[in-house]
C-alpha cells in the first residue's frame, strides 16, 4: 500500500493497473484514483483527472468502496486514491483506513 497518504509517483513510462480500497467502517463514502490532479479536497475531482471512482454503502452493511483504473502513465505523473473530501484516509491512530496499489504491465 501506498504509504505517503494514498499518493503514488510513477518512475518507469508504461501501462499500469491500480486498484483504491477504502474501509468505510459503515460510512458512505466517495472514493475516486486520479492522474496528476489539482483538486485535492474532492473525492472525485471533477478536473478531469478521475481515471475510476466509486461510491461505498453506509450503514451497517459497511461495503467499503473499491475502485480499478487501467491506464498510461509517464515517469514523475503522480497517481492519488482520493476519498470522502481528502486524499488521505488515516485515522490519528495511525490504523490505514485505505490503501492503493499500482502494479506495471508493460513499460514502453
Amino acid at each position: 500500500c501506498a504509504a505517503n497518504g494514498s499518493l503514488i509517483t510513477i518512475g518507469k513510462r508504461g501501462i499500469y493497473v491500480a486498484n483504491g480500497q477504502y474501509l468505510t467502517d459503515g460510512a458512505a463514502v466517495a472514493l475516486s484514483i486520479t492522474k496528476n490532479a489539482t483538486s485535492l479536497t474532492t473525492a472525485i475531482p471533477n478536473d478531469g483527472t478521475a481515471m475510476a471512482s466509486n461510491e461505498g454503502q453506509g450503514g451497517a452493511a459497511r461495503s467499503g468502496a473499491h475502485c480499478t483504473a487501467i491506464f498510461h502513465a509517464n515517469a514523475g505523473d503522480i497517481i492519488r486514491l482520493q476519498g470522502s473530501g481528502a486524499t488521505d484516509q488515516t485515522l490519528a491512530a495511525g490504523a490505514i483506513r485505505s490503501c492503493l496499489r499500482i502494479v506495471l504491465i508493460g513499460a514502453y
